[in-house]
């Protein structure tokens, strides 16, 4: 299990950033095993966000207090793929490195 810790000063933006690196992902997603994987991760993603619109795309933002989720190995490793193959643009190249960074070095957490 690993735990991604979003609490501190770069918490949000960083959410902000592997919630829709997930969502914006150019790998397509296997039904029904990945599919179901893919999205238990959303969904305790989305447990510690809420409902927002980044222009007139429909995403979530994290909570104001942050929080903390804890993905099973097979969500980790899912979303982590699906984040390598996101595309960001040129203009959050540095802070989508950043998080897609962070994600990876998230430690490990007993169950």
């Amino acid at each position: 299990m690993k735990k991604l810790d979003f609490t501190g000063p770069e918490a949000a933006r960083t959410f902000d950033l592997i919630y829709d690196g997930i969502l914006g992902t150019s790998r397509g997603f296997t039904a029904p095993s990945e599919t179901r994987v893919i999205g238990s991760a959303l969904s305790k993603l989305e447990a510690i966000g809420h409902a927002v619109k980044r222009g007139d795309i429909p995403t979530y933002g994290l909570n104001p207090k942050g929080g903390v989720v804890l993905l099973e190995e097979a969500e980790f490793n899912l979303a982590r793929e699906a984040l390598t193959q996101a595309r960001f643009t040129p203009f959050v190249a540095r802070e989508a490195t950043h998080a897609v960074d962070w994600f990876d070095a998230a430690p490990s957490q007993k169950s």
